[in-house]
């Protein structure tokens, strides 16, 4: 099958990760935090959607297991994925209860966090439209953006 037919029926299984996602491309809210918060949305309910029946995972759980589906050269946005990890749900808690506001990101690195949340998903969409691992290497290493993030964690 061709992408287009692989992206209607992923859109079919995964609705609500894709709703999610394409509003993230076309209208990005300007406030950082809602930014961020729409990413890290979107990455969990694509999660969830592609594990029907696992039962309530962590965000933690989630955003380890999809970081496990990205080629070796997404290493270049996420150069520690631990920390990363930690980041997210730190970062995520924070601008959901407003709770401890010392470990989140904020400024320049929540917009870098979001932007690297938004390509986690993207990968695990690319991987889910039926990309061979060669294929994802590929775009991801010519992806201005990753290069772009990269670039600004330096």
């Amino acid at each position: 099958a061709d992408v287009l037919s692989r992206w209607f029926a992923a859109s079919d299984r995964l609705g609500p990760a894709v709703d999610l996602y394409v509003a993230q491309l076309h209208s990005p809210p300007d406030q950082l935090e809602l930014r961020f918060l729409l990413a890290a949305m979107t990455a969990e309910v694509l999660h969830a959607r592609l594990n029907l029946g696992r039962g309530r995972l962590s965000l933690r759980r989630r955003i380890r297991e999809l970081l496990q589906n990205t080629p070796p050269s997404f290493a270049v946005a996420i150069k520690d994925p631990d920390a990363f990890v930690d980041l997210v749900v730190r970062t995520r808690n924070q601008y959901t209860h407003w709770s401890n506001p010392v470990s989140a990101a904020t400024g320049r690195d929540l917009l870098v966090l979001a932007e690297k949340v938004r390509l986690l998903t993207e990968a695990n969409l690319l991987h889910e439209l039926g990309f061979a691992p060669a294929e994802l290497e590929k775009l991801i290493s010519r992806n201005r953006e990753v290069a772009t993030i990269a670039a600004l964690q330096t």
